[in-house]
């Protein structure tokens, strides 16, 4: 085969940073451009520039700092127009160029960014890389690839070998040309897309961006579809970007919301490789070092043994769990808004200890955010010299998990954090001190367990604490504190905040309850606004329409584009900042009991409800209005999981409602209760535990 044009595009592998003595790279990220068949030059720049703005030299150093960026250059027409030789010798070169450039560097992580069939190129190098045994340390050293616009696969009944002579199309803007039709013809394209590949797929991670704006007069390049590897998902993350296929990695400013999808995406790309690296430095170095085993002391095992005990007595609170589940469908790119946002910046660098206040509507996303913050914090504390600890914790009021609401509770989970998370602390002796005292006093009067710490005595350990070092505090959800004790934890966090000795910043977030507003109306504050997270809702909305279509849940999967859009645009348009809202509205549109043709849908599109409220007032109707045996089943249901005493598991919860006074019981399913109760409860995947939402659980109660 032959390209229709000969072109001398240079190979080279460019530096696009430039790091003084004062920074140390971290990790490398390599540029990859694609198909060049117009034979331009200065192609592998103009990949990635719009407005003369390179946005990996220009924009991405300043968001992603100690990271080296390359730029590689090659001929692609060439490289593609001779099929696999072409392909096998170009991922040699790039191999032995990313070499060069890592010889002093070879654990460093390795993050590539790859357009369009330059995503093959890289594909294609680290499987041969699998051969050549100076170039696995690279492979190893790979944390992931990005891509944009890259065919993995054929899609929409095409073949692989006609979505790569589509992109060619795209760029030269011709049906007849030689390369086209080779490119079309060869199967080797399958093979790199597919086969060749599946060999250590799960090796790496991967981000899939995919066009969402059509090329006018071709439509679609790559599909969603073909642009999608067949890797397990928590090793992929697919996000549509408002580009079409030839400009979606151009960003003409830094503020473009493109821009910061594709930034902060990659950004947590890169803290994870290098948690990822300094995770196994950690294991090859304890592995090396190996000393002979010595024996341990009844000294040593007697204070591991206090130790786990003064941990248990300060607080039973799975804290990481349920940071966990927090962070569960949150998008990438979610809640940038809110670090940038001035309140924030203010409140975060200010050199003296304060308190900011976040708060809005139900259903905003404040917990979301609030995840989203601690998660930046954590990282940031990672890598500080000065260690700033962070303690957190999340609210609710609920019977099962009484704890969550209590003053007490949540004030000995915070000095229990702020004690035991940082290395440095040496106050953990004080708190030992307590315990043993205490645990005597205790067995001098026949009390099996030592009583608990009160609010008062925590807010004097915490204050010792601070003595030795500066901390965050967050806390989320005050309102659904036990309103008649919120007066205490308030006072104890403004006096903590009052008279520490280091630096202790707070960081509250709740609804608009008039006490919390009386306490906290003159601290720095940041409200909500539909403004605000727009952004966040509409690729929130995106998501789950697309999810329900191909999960079929929505006339059976059976929506047209324009309808699509027309569920977008009302749901968008209505959520004003409520991503519960937006939520439940989906739910409701994915009914296939009402909702049968696309005229249903289109109906109710025009009178959804205009609040959180209304919404769960209908919800509740349409309980009501359920046949008998279905409605007493979700009355049961929600009376238990607001009344219960713990967490119940779905076996505890089905068996409970489904007993009758006469003790005949009928067989249900989880799914069947999630239909029942019309999602006003939610099923914990993970931990099999069944729950109200928050919002329905605060306005039932």
């Amino acid at each position: 085969m032959a390209p229709a044009t000969q072109v001398t595009t240079r190979r080279f592998l460019k530096e696009l940073t430039d790091f003084g003595d004062s920074n140390v790279p971290v990790v490398d990220i390599i540029a990859v451009h694609g198909l060049n068949p117009l034979g331009t030059e200065d192609h592998a720049f103009k990949t990635w520039t719009a407005s003369n703005k390179l946005w990996l030299k220009d924009f991405l150093p300043q968001n992603i700092v100690n990271a080296r960026i390359f730029l590689y250059s090659y001929n692609a027409s060439a490289t593609f127009g001779t099929s696999q030789a072409g392909v096998d010798g170009e991922s040699h070169e790039l191999m032995n160029r990313v070499e060069l450039k890592r010889v002093n560097h070879l654990h460093r992580p390795l993050i590539f960014v790859c357009h369009s069939l330059g995503g093959l190129i890289v594909k294609r190098a680290l499987v041969l890389a699998l051969l050549v045994p100076r170039l696995q340390c690279i492979r190893k050293a790979t944390y992931g690839i990005v891509f944009f616009g890259t065919p993995h696969q054929g899609g929409n009944h095409a073949r692989a070998g006609d979505v790569v002579a589509r992109i060619a199309r795209a760029i030269l803007r011709t049906e007849n040309n030689s390369l086209v039709e080779a490119l079309k013809k060869d199967s080797f394209f399958s093979d790199i897309g597919r086969k060749d590949f599946e060999e250590g797929v799960e090796d790496f991670y991967y981000i899939s961006f995919y066009e969402d704006k059509p090329t006018p007069g071709l439509g679609y390049i790559v599909s969603k579809e073909s642009s999608l590897l067949n890797v397990p998902s928590e090793r992929q993350v697919q996000l549509a970007l408002d580009r079409d296929h030839g400009g979606m990695c151009k960003f003409a400013t830094a503020d473009d919301e493109e821009y910061q999808l594709v930034w902060t995406s990659i950004s947590n790309f890169v803290k994870k490789a290098i948690a990822s690296t300094r995770e196994g430095e950690l294991r090859e170095r304890l592995a090396d070092l190996r000393p002979p085993q010595q024996p341990v002391s009844r000294i040593d095992l007697n204070q591991q043994k206090e130790r786990r005990e003064i941990s248990r007595w300060l607080s039973k609170i799975p804290l990481d769990q349920q940071h966990k589940n927090m962070g569960k469908d949150i998008l990438p790119g979610s809640g940038i808004w809110f670090i940038h946002k001035a309140g924030y910046v203010e409140w975060k660098n200010t050199s003296h200890s304060s308190t900011l206040w976040l708060h809005g509507i139900p259903g905003s996303g404040k917990s979301k955010l609030l995840y989203l913050t601690i998660e930046h914090l954590l990282m940031e504390a990672s890598g500080d010299e000065n260690i700033t600890t962070i303690a957190y914790f999340y609210c609710t009021r609920n019977a099962s998990e009484p704890e969550r609401a209590d003053p007490d509770e949540i004030m000995r989970s915070i000095l229990k954090q702020l004690c035991y998370s940082n290395p440095r602390v040496s106050t953990g002796e004080q708190v030992t001190t307590v315990y043993r005292r205490v645990q005597e006093k205790a067995l001098d009067d026949g009390i099996d367990d030592p009583p608990k710490l009160t609010i008062i005595e925590c807010q004097q350990l915490i204050l010792a604490i601070l003595d030795e070092c500066p901390a965050t505090i967050v806390i989320d959800a005050l309102d659904e504190v036990d309103p008649h004790r919120r007066h205490e934890l308030l006072s104890a966090l403004d006096k903590i905040v009052q008279k520490s000795s280091s630096i202790v910043k707070l960081l509250i977030s709740s609804r608009d309850d008039n006490d919390i507003i009386l306490r906290l109306a003159h601290s720095p504050n940041v409200f909500i606004r539909a403004s605000d997270n727009g952004q966040d809702i509409a690729r929130f909305i995106n998501q789950k329409v697309d999810e329900s279509i191909a999960e079929k849940r929505i006339l059976g999967g059976n929506v047209s584009n324009s309808l699509r859009c027309e569920i977008v645009r009302v749901l968008s348009e209505g959520a004003q900042g409520m991503f519960r809202w937006a939520s439940l509205q989906i739910d409701i549109l994915s009914d296939s009991q009402r909702m049968k043709h696309e005229r249903d849908i289109l109906q109710e599109l025009g009178r959804l409800p205009k609040s959180l409220k209304e919404s769960y007032d209908n919800l509740y109707r349409r309980i009501l209005d359920s046949g008998k045996f279905t409605r007493t089943m979700a009355e049961r249901a929600m009376k238990w999981l607001l009344c219960g005493q713990r967490p119940l598991q779905t076996s505890e919860l089905l068996a409970a409602i489904s007993v009758d006074p006469n003790g005949r019981s009928e067989e249900l399913s989880h799914t069947q209760l999630l239909d029942f109760c019309c999602n006003m409860i939610v099923l914990d995947t993970e931990s099999n535990v069944f729950s109200l939402y928050p919002s329905v659980s605060k306005r039932i109660s």
